[in-house]
This record gives structure tokens, sequence and C-alpha cells, in this order.
């Protein structure tokens, strides 16, 4: 059941400078509707901020990792900044300020009884932990739903600090996170949400700048899911979710030291090496590939391949069963204009095809042409990566005549929607970019209508369903095989694109999603394959796309 009033949130900081991404997740706080900022809690003991000579001698053991910080620092582009510094006075105004000096032991500060007193009063209902150190005591029982703080590290497989580097250095896939309620046992919180970004294997600042803004939003969403649902449904999922064991059996990561961090800037340099070599001499090509047959086909060795024009890539492939024709939508991606358009094209019974016809273009570029038939009319979602918004358009004549209808889900940065009609709604599964400069790639939202043709659609009480970059972006239609709904999703833990992961739909309805893998497509059957993004099929064919490299002397994707 929905509050009757919003929550009461208070903030424990160090300083009234406070990292950019904690900011902006502040400002979806306050906007978001679900809750109030009521009070801040400020550490008065100090934390010099010493300069870099001081901080290289106390630090013998790790100055080539601080050296390689500062190199960064100056010469890696990772904007926006997650962690310029921002006075967080200019969006708290008159709130009240309590200042305490806890009391300290080697790790953890303890809150004094008068300090707890003082905080009583404010009836806190969520703490956010943006500063002090490990937090013990009375303090983590006061508010009435804990201390929620960020842990930026998997905790299942990396623990410890500096949070986003490790996953560099051992060349890990993907760079965790865990949002958690705060108890006395550090390794045993309260989870309420993982998150799982690609780590960029080349830069530690950009690794580590992507995955925090990634994780931003977290927060913010998960008051709203209090909010909206009520105290007992929200720690009724969050019990679920905690059942499990969770075992550690990695080390305690610290600072890395000057002889390991020595041997990783060798490796860094070849694999940086590499990226060049690939860039200069190779470019990236997808491809089609289908298998004719009145069932679906799930064996990639048998397909066969439709190449494109050496002057650009085809993907996103959608087929449509039509006057007994099969038609394949895809996106054209003209490699010298840096843009693609969506064209068509007929799939043949002896697996010829007509000439593909560009079928929508704008100045801008279109991916995954979304095809689906309401009210015996056919209509193309499609993302529009400049405005930043999907376009819907309505067709006249098929395959090649269609209209401009209607923009949707105005004012997010959507893209890849996916649709799919269930219990009487229509359901839309859709990746939303929060901040401009990272990824949309690791969450996945999902929207329910009446109408498929309205513009706004209502949000989902979890969303995002998904916060994991192995399994966030569609790749293709949801389909049905014996009354079991499946959803295709790509992983891009290895770079975009690089294999699908089917899951079968548990549960949908307005209230929950559940989902669990049952199989998947990695990119093996033949040797210059490289990725897969895109699976969908008919009664008569299935068709996905796939990518390998082609050697192109000085020709740049």
């Amino acid at each position: 059941m929905k509050r009757t009033q919003r929550l009461r949130v208070g903030i424990l900081i160090n300083d009234f400078e406070i990292p950019n991404w904690y900011y902006r997740m502040l400002i979806n706080i306050i906007n978001g509707g679900a809750a109030e900022l009521v009070l801040l809690v400020k550490n008065e003991i100090s934390h010099p901020d010493n300069n870099i000579w001081t901080r290289l001698w106390s630090n013998r053991k790790h100055q080539l990792y601080l050296l390689f910080n500062r190199w960064e620092l100056k010469w890696t582009n990772s904007r926006p900044d997650a962690f310029k510094k921002k006075d967080i006075r200019e969006l708290t105004g008159d709130i009240p300020v309590i200042n305490v000096v806890p009391r300290q032991t080697k790790f953890s500060d303890y809150f004094s009884k008068s300090d707890i007193e003082k905080i009583k009063e404010y009836n806190i209902d969520v703490f956010i932990r943006m500063g002090f150190r490990i937090i013990r005591g009375e303090i983590l029982s006061l508010p009435r739903f804990g201390i929620w703080s960020y842990h930026h590290g998997d905790s299942e497989s990396v623990r410890g600090s500096p949070a986003g580097v490790w996953e560099v250095i051992e060349n890990r896939p993907i760079t965790g996170a865990v949002l958690q309620i705060l108890t006395e046992d550090l390794d045993n919180g309260v989870i309420l949400s993982r998150s799982y970004t690609a780590t960029d294997n080349l830069s530690i600042l950009r690794n580590r700048n992507n995955h925090y803004w990634n994780n931003m939003t977290i927060l913010p969403l998960k008051l709203r899911e209090l909010y909206e649902r009520g105290e007992e449904a929200f720690f009724e999922r969050v019990d679920k979710e905690n059942f499990e064991l969770n075992m550690y059996s990695f080390p305690l990561y610290r600072v890395p030291k000057n002889a390991i961090f020595f041997w990783f800037l060798l490796r860094l340099f070849i694999r940086r090496l590499k990226y060049r070599f690939r860039l200069l001499f190779f470019i990236k090509e997808w491809f089609l590939l289908y298998r004719l047959g009145p069932t679906m086909a799930t064996s990639l060795w048998r397909f066969k391949a439709l190449y494109p024009p050496k002057d650009r890539s085809w993907a996103d492939p959608f087929v449509v069963e039509h006057g007994g024709e099969i038609h394949l939508f895809f996106e054209e991606y003209i490699r010298q204009k840096a843009k693609g358009h969506i064209s068509c094209m007929v799939l043949n019974p002896d697996g010829s095809t007509s000439k593909p016809q560009i079928i929508i273009e704008r100045p801008n570029h279109l991916s995954y042409p979304f095809v689906f038939d309401y009210e015996k009319t056919y209509y193309i979602l499609l993302c529009n990566n400049k405005d930043k918004n999907l376009e819907l358009y309505q067709c006249l004549s098929f395959p090649n005549e269609w209209i401009y209808f209607k923009k949707m889900m105005i004012g997010l940065d959507a893209s890849d929607a996916t649709l799919i009609y269930h219990n009487k709604k229509w359901w839309m599964f859709v990746n939303i970019k929060e901040i401009e400069g990272v990824s949309s790639w690791g969450t996945l939202y999902l929207y329910y209508a009446d109408d498929p043709l309205q513009a706004q659609w209502m949000p989902h009480p979890e969303n995002p369903i998904v916060s994991d970059v192995r399994k966030a972006r569609p790749a293709g239609r949801i389909f049905s095989k014996k009354g079991v709904l499946y959803r295709p999703a790509q992983d891009c833990s290895c770079g975009y694109g690089y294999r699908i992961r089917f899951f079968r739909i548990d549960r949908l309805d307005e209230d929950e999603y559940r989902e669990h893998e049952v199989t998947r497509i990695s990119p093996q059957w033949k040797k210059n394959i490289i990725g897969i993004h895109t699976f969908n099929n008919s009664d008569g064919v299935t068709v996905v796309d796939a990518k390998r490299y082609r050697l192109s002397l000085l020709q740049k994707d």
C-alpha cells in the first residue's frame, strides 16, 4: 500500500563538498516525489587532503598506482566527471545540520548517546551514507528503514578497495556494485540491489567513472519503490533477494602495490596496442544469418549468411510474414555516413532475397525496427539516437510505405524498445540512459499500457527490473513456446553485442517481474564470429545477426 507521506531522508556526510554522482543522485531524490531531505549529519573529524608529494611519500608502496591516476586525470576523457566536487548546500538550503564527532576505533565510527538523542527528534525513515567509515552501534537501527549505503564492488567476487580498479587489473568482464542496508556485520548487510556494468579494460578512470554514474539511479528508484509499494511488500521482496547463502572465497582487495601495478601497466600497454591495431587495419561488420523451416532453428552452424556490401553493415533483423512472403526489416548502417536507416527485403523460399529497399530514413541514426501489428495496422517502433526518444511509424502500404506517427516516451533517452501483449496489457521492455556519456546497456526498464500507441506509459514499481550488463539490453522479440514466454537479452559484458542469453519469464504483472536464464547463444560456431545480438523468428524462418572483423587497411568502422 502506497504511503500517505513522503519518506523522511537524512544524509551522512564528511564534508559539504560531495562527488558529482552523489549530487545528481540527490537531485533525483528531490525531484522524485517519494522522499524529502530533512537532515544533514556531518562528521566533524577532519580528513586532511594532503598534496600529491605527501601522499606519494606516505604511500611509497603504491606510488605507481597514484602516479597513473594523476596521468589519467590529465590525459583521459571521462565526461561527465562523476567525482568532481559539488556543494551539497546548493540543494539542501536551510535543512538542519547536526555536527557529530564519532568515537573512533581502528576502522569503525560510533555515535555518542547525545548525538543519537538529537537525531531521534527528526524521525528519519532512511539515512543515506555518503561519509564516515564503517558505521556501528545504535545509529544503525535508528532510522525506521536503516542506513542505505553503496558498496562499489561485486560482493560475490571483489570485496575491498579501490572500487572499479581490480576489475581492470584482472581484466574481468564486469564491475559490480551493491546497495545495502548496513548491519553490524559489514560483509552481511541486507542487499537491496545488485548492479553490474561492463568493465572498460583500457582505462581505470573511465571504468570507475562509468560504473559510478550507471549505479547512481538505483537508490532513488528504491526509495520510490518503498514509497509506492509500502513497507510490507517492499521488504517481502528484499527478504526473497537475501534468502540464499552468499559465500565469499576471494581475497580482500587493497590498493595495488608497485610490483603488481608495474606488470599491469605492461599488460595495459599491450591491450591498448591491440585495440589501436584493430582500429587501423580492421572494421567490425554486422551481417545477417537465417534458417528456413516450420519450427524455430536452434543450431547456429546450420544458418546461412547474408552479407552486406562492403561499405555497410546489416543488423537488428525483425521478420514479418505477410501475403505469403517473408519480409526482413533491419538496420542498414552506412559506414561513410556513420548512421543507419531502416531497410526491408524479401527472403524467398529458395534462400534468395530481393534487393533491400530503404523504407525509413532520417538525418540521424535509426535502429532496432520493432515491427508490430495493432488493430490490423502495422507499426514500427524505432530508436532515434539523436533526439533521445522512441519514434513510432505507421504503415500505409506494406512493406515499403511508412509515415511518421508520433514520439514515444518523451523526455527519456530510450532505446531498443520491445513490446508484448500479455494478460490484457501491453508491456514495453526498454533501455533508459540516465546520464549523457555513459552506457545504457546495463539497465532495463519495464512499462505498461492499455494501448500501445500511447505516448507515455506507466512505469513498473520494480524499475529498473534488470541492472546487469549481462542481460539488460533487449535482443529481439519476446516469444512464446509451449505457452511459456522467453526474453532474448544481449550480454554486453565482453563488449557490445557479444552474445544472447534467453530468459524464461516466470511472472509479469503490474506488481512483480521475475525471470530466470534457460540457455544462451555464444559466438563460437565459426572462428571469425565475434558477436551476436539479435534473435527473431516466425513460423517460416529464424534470423539472427552476427559480427565479424574484416580486413580494411586504414578504413575505420
